[in-house]
């Protein structure tokens, strides 16, 4: 009778803590890699990584817009606004922080971007999944931690 082979027990995935202001600068390299034609693992650890930080970003978007009507006065659009893509047409408004405010809010802008956040490492990507697909440096540089060596 053979001797009974040792079972592996699977290590738990190491968390991740990152500034929640990296994860928001991630979503659009994560955008740009979901466009790629991958293999479909891949494509799947891409999407489930995606999801995972569109989920922690929402208290992003919620709390800047939040600082944004404590410390901004709402104004017309202008062309630029426009142009720049802070709204659709000239007929919105933009809340714009005026000299005087702008220190409280930039305080308080800088401690909501520097909140850790949790990510759990089973769906962070690595350098060699993407060998043989044209990815630009910028949309990897984009990844920041998202993606290891």
């Amino acid at each position: 009778m053979a001797d009974p082979q040792p079972v592996a027990t699977p290590v738990p995935p190491t968390p991740l803590i990152i500034p929640l202001l990296a994860l928001v600068s991630a979503v659009v390299a994560l955008d740009a890699i979901s466009q790629i034609e991958l293999p479909a693992k891949i494509a799947y650890r891409v999407g489930r990584l995606a999801d995972d930080v569109a989920a922690n970003t929402k208290p992003y978007h919620t709390q800047r817009l939040a600082l944004l009507k404590k410390y901004g006065t709402e104004r017309p659009a202008t062309d630029l606004d426009v142009r720049r893509g802070l709204v659709q047409s000239m007929s919105e408004t933009v809340l714009e922080v005026g000299a005087a405010d702008m220190p409280a809010f930039t305080a308080e802008y800088e401690d909501l971007c520097a909140i850790p956040v949790t990510l759990e490492s089973q769906w962070l990507l690595t350098l060699d999944m993407f060998e043989g697909y044209k990815v630009s440096g910028g949309t990897m540089r984009g990844l920041g931690t998202l993606i290891s060596g």
